[in-house]
């Protein structure tokens, strides 16, 4: 089996970084774009995207790959024990009737940041109302945890957040073996390798965070090779 190539996006950051040693260390080749404007000459595939979203879609598209994505109603559908809160995927000119405080989120890319709201009409006014949003009662998630999944099973994870911030400590083996016990049991919900964040929510208990894209996912303390193996099944290219 050919080696796969790893494509890059231009912008730096440690975890692309991370990324290509991973890569380099596996025997594959690197590019690493300057700018958005593909090379003509390019080594040959099979390719995996590493980098933003709109910038894995850019390069998919260009190189005819169907990227693997958790889906827009991923977390709505997911059976309630795996959820503990209300949930729906919908439009943000329809969440900006909603009348309460809530959690609203963009599903796709990054156009605004998530938060509570007091209601939805507090939704920025640049926000497009056809933008697909997700919108959920809020909580409190006292811990939070990165997976990345591949044919149901977790192959690496790490805690990121405690309380909304950042935290690099680790957690407790106990701790840790409950958010991957929930990954894995929503692994079952979506096909293809993805990241499943997971965490436990104040007074009800462990639940799906959300879904992302491996391919468009930061690493946070994840081995760096197991999370490429995840990477390159999410873009066709297991190896």
């Amino acid at each position: 089996m050919k080696q796969p190539t790893l494509f890059l996006s231009p912008r730096y950051t440690p975890d692309s970084r991370l990324m290509r040693d991973a890569a380099v260390a596996a025997g594959w080749q690197v590019v690493r774009l300057g700018t958005w404007t593909i090379p003509e000459r390019v080594p040959p595939g099979p390719y995996v995207i590493y980098g933003e979203t709109l910038f894995g879609r850019y390069l998919a598209d260009h190189f005819k790959i169907t990227l693997t994505d958790p889906g827009d109603t991923f977390l709505e559908e997911l059976p309630e024990h795996l959820r503990r809160r209300n949930v729906r995927c919908t439009t943000a000119g329809e969440a900006r009737n909603e009348e309460q405080r809530c959690f609203i989120k963009p599903v796709n890319d990054k156009t605004f940041r998530a938060a509570v709201f007091e209601n939805g009409n507090a939704l920025p006014a640049t926000v497009e109302n056809s933008e697909v949003v997700l919108v959920s009662e809020p909580v409190v998630f006292t811990c939070e945890f990165r997976f990345f999944v591949m044919d149901g099973k977790t192959r690496t994870g790490s805690l990121y957040a405690r309380y909304g911030e950042s935290e690099e400590e680790d957690a407790t083996p106990e701790e840790f073996a409950e958010a991957q016990r929930i990954a894995e049991e929503a692994a079952a919900f979506v096909t293809g390798a993805v990241v499943i964040d997971t965490g436990y929510i104040e007074g009800r208990g462990w639940a799906v965070v959300e879904a992302n894209p491996a391919w468009a996912s930061g690493l946070y303390a994840c081995d760096a090779t197991a999370a490429l193996a995840v990477i390159a099944e999410a873009c066709g290219a297991a190896c």
